[in-house]
């Protein structure tokens, strides 16, 4: 199934839930009328972009289950209990509340779409949750020193965002692409600076939507990512190769970096 069959199955079956009675999961949660609340406000969005790692939104569609790429984290740092972890493009939360509930000290998620802080926390508040805190913000060198150090930095499907060559995106990063290079070199060395570890996922030309505006990654995007990334970190691993028989987004080289 491609991607936008994919995403059409996804809008017609949040279509269907928009019509379906409050369910019995949701029924059993915390509290019924902060869940209604973040129903209609998940329900409201284009689309359920993460799954939401809670028995009680098992029922949402959403159009990405990140379940795989937390295991290989997971793989990788072993303890995740009392560490500080940085998210960066969170989305609806699905790393900072499933490290929270790993036993992290503290989870910071940062995301420019301010509907999804939202959501964030609304559900941080439905179930308690102490450990974890989310700040609407582009992802700018700033903001990273401003969370400070942490143990490792999540950086995943948003770095190309930063730096596509064409106007195709409305963002905070401008419209010149050397003006873009030069504002994510700044932004891989805060990370550097904050952060002992860096997971690092981003699209290649060598998927059909990101051929020509990634382009200059060319012959080998891995390659390309890798020494990118070894300016600022002593040591880049590729602890997942590009899949090239896969056509969905997960299919991408993810990396980890170490000083």
């Amino acid at each position: 199934m491609n991607e936008r069959k994919i995403y059409n199955y996804i809008i017609y079956w949040k279509n269907k839930l928009l019509s379906f009675p409050f369910g019995d999961v949701e029924k059993k949660c915390p509290n019924k009328i902060l869940m209604q609340q973040i129903r209609k406000k998940l329900l409201a969005l284009p689309m359920i972009y993460q799954k939401i790692p809670f028995e009680h939104f098992k029922n949402f569609p959403f159009y990405r289950d990140p379940t795989e790429r937390l295991k290989l984290i997971i793989k990788y740092e072993k303890d995740i209990y009392n560490k500080n972890i940085l998210d960066l493009g969170c989305s609806l939360g699905f790393f900072c509340f499933s490290f929270s509930k790993l036993g992290a000290n503290k989870c910071v998620g940062i995301d420019a779409d301010s509907k999804c802080i939202e959501i964030c926390n609304l559900i941080k508040k439905l179930y308690n949750i102490k450990n974890v805190y989310f700040i609407n913000s582009y992802i700018t060198p700033e903001i990273i020193k401003k969370v400070g150090k942490v143990d490792f930095t999540i950086f995943f499907s948003t770095f190309h965002y930063i730096l596509t060559k064409e106007n195709i995106f409305l963002r905070k990063y401008g419209e010149n692409f050397k003006k873009r290079e030069i504002i994510g070199n700044k932004i891989l060395s805060a990370i550097s600076s904050c952060s002992r570890r860096l997971y690092f996922e981003m699209a290649t030309p060598l998927e059909k939507n990101w051929k020509k505006h990634l382009d200059f990654m060319l012959p080998n995007p891995e390659v390309y990512i890798k020494n990118m990334l070894l300016k600022y970190f002593k040591k880049v691993y590729i602890i997942r190769k590009y899949d090239q028989k896969s056509k969905s987004l997960d299919s991408r080289p993810i990396f980890l970096c170490e000083h």
